[in-house]
Formats: structure tokens, C-alpha cells, sequence
């Protein structure tokens, strides 16, 4: 009898040593695979980020404005109000040649500094972008005709304050396409009246917006 009681015991120790076997295991098993989760969650994070956001500014890259500005010129197309849509392209001014005296470091610099100005300067429902190299797209949303102006005396006074290893302040050309409410276009259009405008600011001296205006049925152009 006392050797079959100490068979039973050590039959019922092994099993419940085998459950607490299964059981560590088991926690284990799902404490890796909760980190495995975990790990490719961090990762898919990241792999998104990356394809939003430029890498050096931290502002929108071009894809993701892209994709933004089809959906404001739809709303814009099917809302009814008196706001506007202000889309604006700007580039840095003598950039190549801060590279060229400073060094690609200042560059850099210069770039991150810009996007810190342009971000303090707009609204936090503007979309702001690196379009690339040393260009930046600006996407403004529900804008009052009246207040496109003040938009242009804030940012022209904040970018001043970005200076070089000599003082001087880096300036920054815009065309901006202001386009009305209802109005009927496509992001190839307003894009390229941006650019052009751009290039006349280049033109015409630099450091300056100059600007079109798409109303319904016919195209207006000026320059601040």
C-alpha cells in the first residue's frame, strides 16, 4: 500500500509539474509572441512615417501633399462658402550659393530652420511641405480673400529672422495661387501656376509672392 501511494504521489507531482511545464511555456510562448506583435507594429510605424514625412524637415513630403491637395480642391469644388483655397510654392533664395560659401551642413540647417519658420508662421490645419530640394509647398484651406495679405506680412517677418553665419537673412520667393470658391480645376493646374508665378518672382528680383487668382470662368493675375 505505501508503495502504491508513493506511485500516486509521484504520478500526481509529474503531472502537475508537466501542467506547470505547459503552462510556463505557454506564458512565455505569448509574451514572445505579444514583443513579436509589438516589434511589427514599432515597425509598420515607422515604414509609415517614413512614406508621410520628409526626413530631414519633418514636414509632409510630396506624395502625402499631393494626395491633400486633391482632397482640398474637391471640397473646395462641392462646399459652399465664401472661403477660398491659397496654395503657394516657395524656394529659398541663393540656396546654392549657402551651400557653396557655408557648406552643406549650413544647408541643411537652413532647410530645417525654414520649415520651423513656416510651420510657426501658418495654422495647425494648413498642410506644409519639403516639394523638394530647397522648395516647400504651402496648402491653405478656408482662407478669407482679406486675410490673404496678413498671411504675407507674418511669414515674410518670420523668415527674416532665419540668418546666416554673416547675419544676413536667408529670403524665400513664393507664387501663390489663390482659388476661389467653386471653382472647377485639377492639382496639374494649380501647381503649375504656382510654379510659373514662382519663376516670375525669381525674375523680377527675388524675395517677394507673386500670385494668380482662378475665379470661376477666367484667370486673374497680380503681384505683392
Amino acid at each position: 500500500e505505501i508503495d502504491s501511494m508513493v506511485q500516486i504521489g509521484s504520478t500526481c507531482i509529474s503531472v502537475f509539474f508537466t501542467f506547470y511545464l505547459v503552462f510556463r511555456l505557454s506564458f512565455f510562448s505569448d509574451a514572445i509572441t505579444s514583443s513579436g506583435y509589438k516589434q511589427i507594429s514599432e515597425e509598420k510605424e515607422e515604414i509609415e512615417r517614413i512614406s508621410k514625412y520628409d526626413f530631414l524637415t519633418g514636414l509632409l513630403n510630396r506624395r502625402s501633399i499631393e494626395r491633400t491637395l486633391r482632397y482640398e480642391l474637391k471640397e473646395l469644388r462641392e462646399k459652399s462658402s465664401d472661403a477660398n483655397l491659397v496654395v503657394m510654392l516657395g524656394d529659398i533664395d541663393n540656396f546654392k550659393k549657402i551651400n557653396d560659401t557655408y557648406g552643406h551642413d549650413w544647408g541643411d540647417k537652413v532647410l530645417k530652420e525654414i520649415a520651423r519658420a513656416l510651420q510657426d508662421t501658418f495654422r495647425e490645419n494648413d498642410h506644409i511641405c519639403r516639394w523638394g530640394g530647397e522648395e516647400f509647398l504651402v496648402i491653405l484651406p478656408e482662407v478669407k480673400t482679406e486675410d490673404v495679405k496678413k498671411v504675407e506680412t507674418r511669414l515674410g517677418t518670420r523668415i527674416a529672422q532665419v540668418k546666416l553665419p554673416d547675419k544676413s537673412s536667408v529670403t524665400m520667393t513664393f507664387g501663390l495661387v489663390l482659388c476661389a470658391n467653386g471653382v472647377i480645376t485639377d492639382i496639374d493646374t494649380v501647381i503649375n501656376k504656382a510654379d510659373k508665378k514662382l519663376y516670375e518672382g525669381k525674375k523680377n528680383g527675388k524675395d517677394r509672392i507673386e500670385y494668380a487668382i482662378l475665379k470661376k470662368g477666367h484667370l486673374d493675375y497680380g503681384n505683392a
